[in-house]
């Protein structure tokens, strides 16, 4: 029997819920963004300062500048300042998280704390819960886990306009998060990208359950103005200590499970490997 689709209304659903982080959380990020912020003028104002002092002869009192004419000079002064340049990249990250997780165009604006069409953490701040998640998992027995959930092949009506791509996103977050406890986080990452912290996570075999729900319930059916709409859900696994023993590299390492999960066929993958599964569960209905 062919399932039912779950009825959703039209674009005039109600606004989502905003959810507010931690004080900690927000003085974290505001902490890094200063970070960020003092890297990007130190840098400068050396590289600029060290090119000067290089390129005209500021520094002819060191030994090795007299055996230097002009133009070694300057190309060594270009090399220290393309040096500061990585070094810059290297401490910021160049901002990777805001585009390697946007694999379907333009996507949200990571920028802000929050995403505007859920109400839910974006990359950054995401990244900042689940570094907290693993400082309070130091006890044995519970390790922290992300999942990074990424909807492909939307079939029907649910991306041809703006308020239908809003409703489709609003629909999905709820989903997600009817797989989860009260206790488990959930992040926009990107266009069509949810993450997922799990800060309680016993064992590999909960791990993949949870996943394979998630996949399950973000893949079914549903009917917007009279049409259905349908998603593959693909399903990147993280997991703390095994894949990275921060927030950064936990997610990093879920973002590229996913997409290898996209690119293979996959719709749950993880830990190197370790968890492929390559079918969907059998359907099921979801009440209107």
């Amino acid at each position: 029997m062919k399932p039912r689709a779950a009825r959703v209304p039209h674009a005039t659903a109600r606004q989502p819920e905003r959810l507010h982080a931690t004080p900690s959380a927000q003085v974290e990020e505001r902490a890094a963004e200063w970070l960020r912020f003092g890297l990007l003028v130190t840098t400068t104002c050396g590289g600029a300062g060290l090119y000067w002092a290089v390129a005209f002869n500021g520094l002819s009192h060191l030994p090795f500048v007299g055996v230097l004419d002009e133009a070694w000079l300057a190309a060594l002064a270009l090399i220290i300042a393309v040096a500061c340049l990585i070094l810059l990249m290297s401490a910021t990250g160049g901002r990777m998280d805001e585009q390697e997780t946007d694999w379907n165009g333009s996507g949200a604006d990571d920028r802000q704390a929050y995403d505007s069409v859920t109400g839910l953490p974006m990359t950054r701040l995401f990244t900042s819960e689940v570094n907290q998640a693993i400082g309070r998992s130091r006890m044995p027995g519970a390790q922290v886990a992300v999942l990074v959930i990424d909807l492909t092949e939307v079939t029907g009506p649910a991306w041809e306009e703006s308020a239908h791509a809003a409703l489709f996103v609003r629909v999905q977050a709820a989903r997600v998060k009817s797989a989860l406890k009260s206790t488990d986080g959930v992040g926009r990452l990107g266009k069509r990208v949810f993450g997922v912290l799990l800060d309680q996570v016993r064992s590999e075999h909960e791990l993949v359950a949870i996943a394979k729900k998630i996949q399950f319930v973000v893949s079914l059916p549903f009917t917007m103005e009279g049409v259905e709409s349908q998603c593959m859900a693909r399903v990147g696994i993280g997991f703390c200590p095994q894949d990275g023993t921060d927030g950064r590299a936990t997610v990093r390492a879920a973002l590229q499970a996913a997409a290898i999960a996209r690119a293979d066929g996959y719709v749950v993958y993880g830990l190197n490997g370790a968890v492929t599964i390559a079918q969907p569960a059998a359907a099921s209905v979801i009440a209107a």
